[in-house]
């Protein structure tokens, strides 16, 4: 048995690992999870069911109900959940929890303890790995300045994002190791919370190889169609979207913006505007939620997919777009390396840099076809089955089988 002593100092013991034995990972999420349609549910299953196929089995306990899913198990951790509009609920919500999931973790075998977001906060009997599922509450909180207005409800939603912040500075500093998607959140997580870069893991999420679809032609059309396919919200851009499209329908009078989420509830107000103005100009429609596969047929069918997020931590519907080989226009603010391969980089904020980008997709048939080759080759850099042995790379460091590698 291993004596280790923890980032704050308190001591505990794990077991070394036999080559032979199964790892068993205990893992925990603060949320009530929609495996059948949310994103977050889509990359957690991804990303659970191939650290099984690896060689781990794995436990979560979330407020969701008791299920197995053949390669992991959902395990339901009751606690009294406030209700409200109020932007911090959801946080006190996760608090408490916590709370309760880390009597769990204290009292139960496991060999790996991987928590995300504030499920470590009271956790101080064993080490443990914590995984950043969004990007640091304190870099959105810089994102959003100017966005909202200080007033009302809005300056709630930024205490929260302050508060939020504090937590994971405490959560972070107790972590033996931190995993990221990208090199932006580890960046983040040194830059705001003063961690040592060399701790922080940076694995991607995945892709499904079965839902990639690539050789199939384009339609041409007079029609270009151009997908937005996130919530309608602040945080993923929707207004420079909005205003992107006027310029890109001077240019393209029959290009159509098509919508394929919904509109967030909180930002509602802000959002209706841009809605509006885009219904006067008869060139956009809402589809709502859609279901996976139907999902998919849009991207296929639409000509450029736009992702102007202002923050992301390695979007979903960008994989998604170079799955199905959509070339695309996106920030640098997405978490996505490798965005010039597979369509334009811009400036988070910008329209105009996001109009410029589709219309260049749009009307250069050399470049377009380029970023659909790169698509194909970028994607199989991203398949679940790879980044899986990622994670089990990273626990067995953790339970010090391997020397640790280097940055």
């Amino acid at each position: 048995m291993q004596a280790f002593k923890g980032k704050q100092g308190h001591s505990y013991h794990r077991k070394a690992k036999r080559r032979w034995q199964i790892m068993k990972v205990l893992s925990a999420v603060p949320w009530q999870l929609g495996w059948d349609h949310t994103g977050l549910s889509r990359r957690l299953l991804g990303q659970l069911s191939a650290i099984s196929a690896a060689g781990a089995t794995v436990e979560l306990c979330s407020h969701g109900e008791d299920a197995d899913f053949g390669s992991f198990r959902n395990r339901k951790v009751g606690v009294n959940l406030m209700k409200g509009e109020d932007p911090l609920i959801p946080l006190f919500n996760s608090i408490s929890f916590s709370l309760a999931f880390s009597k769990i973790a204290d009292a139960e075998e496991c060999d790996v303890l991987h928590c995300f977001n504030t499920t470590s906060l009271f956790i101080r009997k064993r080490g443990y790995i914590l995984q950043m599922l969004n990007p640091t509450s304190a870099f959105v909180r810089e994102m959003i300045e100017g966005e909202y207005p200080r007033e009302g409800k809005y300056l709630r939603k930024i205490e929260a994002y302050d508060i939020s912040a504090r937590l994971e500075e405490r959560e972070c500093s107790s972590a033996e190791r931190i995993i990221v998607s990208s090199e932006m959140g580890r960046g983040s997580v040194e830059r705001f919370y003063g961690r040592d870069g060399r701790d922080v893991e940076v694995i991607p999420t995945g892709v499904d190889p079965s839902s990639v679809r690539q050789d199939y032609e384009k339609q041409k059309n007079r029609l270009k169609i151009i997908l937005f396919p996130n919530r309608v919200s602040v945080m993923k851009g929707f207004r420079y979207m909005a205003e992107a499209m006027e310029e890109i329908r001077r240019e393209y009078p029959s290009s159509l913006l098509v919508v394929s989420g919904r509109i967030d509830g909180f930002d509602s107000e802000l959002m209706l505007p841009y809605i509006k103005r885009l219904r006067e100009m008869g060139c956009a429609t809402l589809t709502g939620f859609i279901s996976r596969d139907a999902l998919l047929s849009y991207y296929e069918m639409a000509d450029v997919v736009v992702v102007p997020s202002l923050c992301d931590d390695l979007s979903l519907s960008l994989l998604d777009a170079i799955a199905m080989s959509t070339p695309l226009v996106a920030t640098e603010n997405t978490g996505f390396p490798r965005v010039g391969e597979v369509g334009i980089k811009v400036s988070p904020k910008d329209s105009s840099a996001i109009a410029e980008g589709a219309i260049r997709l749009l009307s250069d048939e050399r470049l377009y076809r380029e970023k659909r080759e790169g698509a194909k080759k970028v994607v199989k850099d991203y398949f679940w089955t790879e980044i899986g042995k990622r994670y089990m790379d990273v626990y067995n460091r953790h339970l010090g089988d391997q020397p640790s590698s280097s940055r």
